[in-house]
C-alpha cells in the first residue's frame, strides 16, 4: 500500500481506491445451475452457497472461469450489521463477511428494528427458538416459487 498521485497532482493513499467489482460464480453439482456474483464491496465471501435452483450446495469457482458471465447477485457490506439479531451473522459482518443480494436489492438491515443494547441478555431473546427442519423447507418452497415467477425482490 502507498501512494499515487492522480491527474490533479493531489496524492492518494491507494486503499482509498475502489478495485474493480470482482465477478464470481457458484455451480451446482446437483441441478447445474450457475450462479453468478459481484463484490459489491471489499470482504471475504463463502466458498459454498445454497443453490437458488434446487437447495443443494453450490460450490465457488474461486473467481476463475468467469469470462462472458452476467451476475444477478450481489455480495455487499451491511450499512447496519449490528442489527440482524442472530449473533453469527452480525460477528460474521462485523468480522469483514459480505451479505448476499440481487442486484439493486435492498440492504435489509434498514429495515430491521434497531435492537436494545441488552436484547442478548433479554427473555424476548433466550425465548427465540431456531427453525425446525419443516419451517425451513417451507421457507425455502416460498423462495423458490418467488424466484421461478421472476420475483426476485422476495430476497
Amino acid at each position: 500500500m502507498g501512494f499515487i498521485t492522480t491527474s490533479d497532482d493531489e496524492r492518494v493513499h491507494t486503499s482509498a481506491i475502489q478495485p474493480p467489482q470482482r465477478i464470481n460464480a457458484y455451480d451446482c453439482p446437483k441441478c447445474k445451475a450457475v450462479l453468478v456474483t459481484r463484490d459489491a464491496d471489499e470482504g471475504v465471501t463463502p466458498f459454498s452457497k445454497l443453490c437458488l435452483s434446487c437447495g443443494a450446495s453450490a460450490y465457488s469457482r474461486m473467481y476463475t472461469r468467469t469470462e462472458g458471465l452476467t451476475p444477478t447477485h450481489e455480495w455487499y457490506k451491511p450499512k447496519f450489521p449490528e442489527r440482524y439479531q442472530h449473533p453469527g451473522m452480525r460477528q460474521h459482518i462485523e468480522a469483514g463477511g459480505l451479505a448476499f443480494r440481487p442486484i439493486g436489492g435492498i440492504d435489509e438491515t434498514e429495515y430491521l428494528p434497531v435492537r436494545p443494547p441488552d436484547f442478548e441478555e433479554s427473555d424476548e431473546f433466550n425465548s427465540i427458538r431456531p427453525l425446525t427442519r419443516a419451517q425451513r423447507r417451507e421457507i425455502h418452497r416460498q423462495e423458490q416459487k418467488a424466484f421461478k415467477k421472476g420475483n426476485r425482490r422476495f430476497y
